[in-house]
């Protein structure tokens, strides 16, 4: 059983509404409110699964932490908390392959400016980042590298020259 408090409400039928109250001053102000909440209506879906009908009731609500590595990549974020840990993985999945472990972690660890702005919700240990990207990703890395240094050399060779 839950304690109600002035944190929890105990909800017996769908809300109506939640009042949302942003850390930030919003534009938007409802007449009669005498607040900046902004007031986020329940929806209701239903779907059928053989001969029987569910619905379901839901604020349409995402909490800011919860993004995907996907939808982060290529920004820089102010701070980033990050759960690595990978005890419950299905090691066999192809959604949990190694390289995809691999991607995702680099995506994850590298999207802070500083060390100080990188926060773990628990302990991980190399077990959690001992994966290895695809052995095609690793053999193209290693055909752009050969590529880098021949360039380099034709590079240098040409600087050297006497036409340059």
């Amino acid at each position: 059983m839950c304690p109600i408090n002035d944190l929890y409400t105990l909800c017996t039928l769908p809300p109506l509404c939640i009042l949302f109250e942003p850390s930030f001053e919003t534009v938007a102000s409802f007449p009669g409110m005498n607040s900046t909440a902004i007031p986020v209506f329940c929806c209701r879906g239903s779907v059928k699964i053989n001969n029987m009908v569910v619905t379901r009731h839901q604020v349409p609500i995402t909490p800011a932490w919860a993004i995907t590595d996907y939808k982060v990549q290529g920004l820089t974020c102010e701070a980033v908390t990050l759960d690595l840990h990978r005890q419950n993985m299905n090691s066999n999945s192809k959604a949990t392959s190694s390289h995809r472990i691999y991607c995702s972690c680099y995506v994850q660890l590298s999207r802070v400016r500083s060390l100080q702005d990188l926060f773990l919700l628990q302990p991980v240990s190399l077990a959690d980042l001992n994966c290895k990207p695809n052995k095609m990703l690793t053999l193209e890395d290693e055909r752009i590298a050969t590529l880098a240094s021949k360039t380099d050399l034709a590079w240098m060779a040409i600087e050297g020259g006497s036409d340059f």
